[in-house]
């Protein structure tokens, strides 16, 4: 655990909790499963609203019904070297955040900026880092196999509500083809998601730039995906320089 930082451990049923107060401020709680069996687990609300973070970044609004919050969690899966009923690490890890500020910070003007390592120099769950020889770095989203039909990059970004004309921008190049290269960014669910671009030609770099104007002052979900098709299996996606800015009116 956070040495210094108060907090109070649980164990019931294997399921581990531990609790960050912040006084009137709200309250953190981490959740994970250390049993093999998915479970719900309830918890108390501080605050009506909260915000569900998984172990990827991952963040989901939730309201508390009758005063609680009801999150299921996944059963562990990595056994390691240990015995049958034993396992080395817990299942998904969840944070259940009570502020009254949202987890999800706006990017403040100027908001020409990259997002959270929207330059791609450290690599991340579902993608690799290439380097070109310049030395630049960009994300590769890869799919082979029965195994990895799907590579996936997400971001959550909230929205500035001062930007007059948001935009979504970035570079992307594909190698190989016959794979589909999909951008879609979703709102509250994914019932109100909106397809940006869909490719799967190859094509060298190019720059897009997507108009936000309809989610201005909300938090979204952009998700980058490739997925393997029947006559595909050796596309590669390359993408950088993913910034949130003032749009110029011209939408891809």
């Amino acid at each position: 655990m956070v040495d210094g930082l108060p907090q109070e451990r649980t164990v019931k049923d294997g399921v581990v909790r531990v609790v960050f107060p912040k006084g009137k401020a709200g309250r953190v709680t981490v959740l994970w499963n250390e049993t093999p069996t998915s479970t719900q687990v309830t918890v108390d609300a501080l605050k009506p609203q909260a915000q569900l973070v998984d172990q990827d970044g991952t963040i989901r609004d939730l309201q508390a019904q009758d005063g609680k919050y009801r999150i299921d969690l996944p059963g562990a899966t990595n056994r390691g070297n240990l015995g049958p009923n034993d396992y080395a690490v817990g299942g998904r890890t969840f944070l259940l955040v009570e502020v009254d500020k949202p987890v999800a910070t706006e990017i403040p003007r100027p908001a020409n900026l990259s997002i959270l390592g929207g330059d791609f120099g450290t690599p991340r769950r579902g993608f690799d880092v290439g380097i070109d020889t310049k030395g630049n770095r960009f994300a590769r989203l890869t799919v082979g196999g029965a195994n990895r039909p799907v590579s996936r990059l997400a971001y959550v970004l909230r929205i500035p509500p001062d930007l007059r004309q948001p935009a979504l921008t970035f570079d992307y190049a594909l190698e190989g083809g016959g794979d589909l290269f999909t951008v879609i960014v979703c709102g509250d669910s994914r019932l109100t998601s909106q397809p940006l671009l869909v490719a799967s030609k190859p094509a060298d770099w190019q720059h897009a730039q997507f108009d936000m104007t309809r989610f201005r002052g909300r938090t979204v979900r952009v998700e980058f995906a490739l997925t393997r098709q029947p006559e595909g299996g050796r596309t590669v996606v390359k993408l950088d320089n993913l910034r949130l800015q003032e749009g110029t009116g011209k939408q891809d």
